[in-house]
């Protein structure tokens, strides 16, 4: 198809269409076969859009990461710091953080609420990474390869907030992040909050 364009397989696809690939190239995925996008150059990134507000959100990604050197962004909305966006994306000691934007006028504490994963990414190796987020538990967890690595209480009092999604560079915000480099050969947002069980049983059917 059009290499510009990525399609969503998702049952939903019909709602939310495919990705549009600025910049990326097509490469090797986790086995052979399997395709993958490289994420090299400023300006690489992967747009698409996943609006909705919601109760419960896991985020799933494979992924092998160029370096560590700087920190990385991997997921961040298109919006204006809505309340309940989300922000997701690797430290320089190789942790996950993702933050949910709380700035409500009731609240003294502004700004994002942020939970880190323990420092066990590797750059040049295939991982799993997941982040399971639960309003209901008021918890974020953090799973590397089907298992849990950190949780902590991310109390959001609206809903969590998805829009449209650039994997990669912010076009948008520039600052926020530094670029991510690297390889991406899946990615996939549930509208629920997947179980260890679930989260494990998805890694050992992917990895190579």
């Amino acid at each position: 198809g059009d290499v510009r364009m990525l399609p969503n397989l998702a049952r939903s696809a019909s709602a939310t269409g495919a990705a549009a690939i600025t910049g990326c190239q097509r490469t090797a995925g986790r086995w052979p076969g399997k395709g993958a996008l490289e994420f090299r150059n400023a300006g690489d990134r992967l747009r698409f859009a996943a609006d909705g507000e919601f109760e419960a959100l896991t985020l799933l990604a494979w992924v092998r990461v160029g370096d560590l050197q700087t920190r990385q962004h991997l997921l961040s909305p298109l919006g204006e710091f809505r309340n309940g966006e989300l922000d997701w994306y690797f430290n320089p000691d190789g942790s996950l953080s993702v933050g949910a934007h709380v700035t409500l006028e009731s609240d003294p504490a502004r700004g994002w609420r942020i939970v880190q994963s323990t420092p066990s990414l590797k750059a040049g190796a295939w991982t799993m990474v997941a982040v399971v987020l639960d309003r209901r538990t008021r918890t974020a967890t953090h799973f590397l390869d089907g298992h849990p690595a950190g949780s902590g209480i991310i109390e959001s009092r609206v809903p969590f907030r998805l829009g449209e999604i650039e994997i990669g560079d912010s076009e948008r915000h520039p600052e926020a992040r530094g670029n991510f480099r690297g390889r991406i050969d899946e990615f996939a947002i549930f509208s629920t909050a997947l179980s260890a069980e679930e989260i494990r049983s998805i890694y050992e059917d992917g990895r190579p």
